[in-house]
Formats: C-alpha cells, structure tokens, sequence
C-alpha cells in the first residue's frame, strides 16, 4: 500500500516537472514587418511561461487591445516550447502634408519608412498632430476612407483635399479630379469610379473630372 502511495506520489511530480518544464516557452518567433510590435517587449511577455497555459484566441484579443497600429495577428503553439506570432500591420493609406507623419484609413497616425506610393492629405489641423494620436474629425476620416478605396482601384491618388460642404476632392497622378461627398458611402462611390475607368481605360487620358456626389455620376472631358 505504502509502495503504491509512493509510486503514484512520485509520477505525479514527474508530472508536475514535466509540465512545467518540458513545455516552457524558450523561444518566440515574430514576425512582423512593419514593425508594429517591440520584439524584446513580445519576447519578455512570453519567455518562461508555460506553453499549455498561453490562449491564443485570448492572447491575439489582448494584443490588438494593447497596439493601436495592428490590423491582425495570428499566436500559433508550437510544441515543446515556442510560440510563433504572425502580425499584420495596419498599412498607412496617406501622407499627412507638412509633417513626416502618416496615416492609416481608421486615422491612426504613424511615423515610419514607406516605399509604397500613397497620396497627401490637407488637414487644417496637421501641425497638432502626434504619432499615435487619432484624427477623429469626420470628414478627415471619410477622405481617409476614400483614400484607402482608391489605392485599391485602377485611380491613383495623388493629393486629398477636404472642401466645404462636406465635399472631398481626390487628384489622381494623371491628372483626373474626382469629388466625392460625405452624404454617400465612400465605396459605393469609388466603385462608381471603378466602373467609370473600366470603361474608359483606353480614353482615360481625356478624362478632366469625374463628379461621384449625385446618384448618377458625371464625367468632364477635356
């Protein structure tokens, strides 16, 4: 009896070592481009805790809760003892004109090194802007919001500009003005452009301005 109590008392801090032992978490692979993440600071989070414990649903919560500027991550186990962590950075979608920062199309502002071309927006208020901080002003967000649909389109914005009236005005590379409203969904009026250029993708050339604002679009030749 003694014997088998013994036994079972050993196996079970053999156990209890393994458990808290074999699955440490020794190493942490990130992988972030955009260096969203401090790698010592994601490493220091992670390194020494029990692999079993870490929730990664819970852990990609709390990440997203703590850095602003990410889009999306992936916490993958990986057994025995590392943890691969996959980030996708929210991607700035202008250059905020007067000032060495950037903006993503929800309007976190960024400051960092870019290869990508994306246009420059015109805010009143730019020199008061600080990396990390938030244009929350609403035709600053929508122009943002244009921005982002553009650059996914077959128009290259060049400058934003905010107008009156709720109006934005989108100067593409090639010469083409395009005005937009806030009282329409921003998609559903650069799909309106989308289309447009589809059409007229061997004549684009001769497109002076294109006015989504109304229900049926009206393009300006030169």
């Amino acid at each position: 009896m003694l014997r088998s109590l013994l036994i079972a008392l050993a196996l079970l801090i053999a156990a209890g070592v393994i458990f808290k032992y074999a699955f440490t978490v020794r190493e942490v692979n990130l992988e972030d481009k955009e260096a969203c993440l401090s790698r010592d600071s994601v490493r220091n989070q992670y390194i020494g805790k029990n692999l079993l414990t870490v929730n990664a649903q819970k852990e990609e919560k709390a990440q997203k809760q703590k850095n602003s500027c990410v889009e999306g991550i992936t916490v993958t186990r990986k057994f025995p003892g590392t943890l691969q962590i996959s980030v996708k950075s929210k991607l700035p979608v202008a250059k905020i004109d007067g000032t060495d920062l950037l903006s993503t199309a929800d309007g976190l502002v960024i400051k960092k090194q870019i290869t990508a071309n994306i246009p420059t927006i015109y805010l009143s208020n730019a020199k008061e802007l600080k990396e990390n901080s938030t244009i929350t002003e609403p035709a600053a967000k929508f122009a943002l919001e244009i921005s982002s649909n553009l650059l996914k389109s077959d128009y290259t914005p060049a400058s934003v500009r905010i107008m009156g009236g709720g109006d934005i005005a989108v100067y593409s590379t090639g010469g083409i003005i395009a005005l937009f409203t806030t009282r329409k969904a921003a998609s559903q009026q650069v799909d309106s452009l989308q289309s447009i250029m589809t059409k007229a993708k061997i004549d684009a050339s001769k497109i002076e301005k294109l006015d989504l604002r109304f229900d049926k679009p009206t393009v300006v030749f030169k």
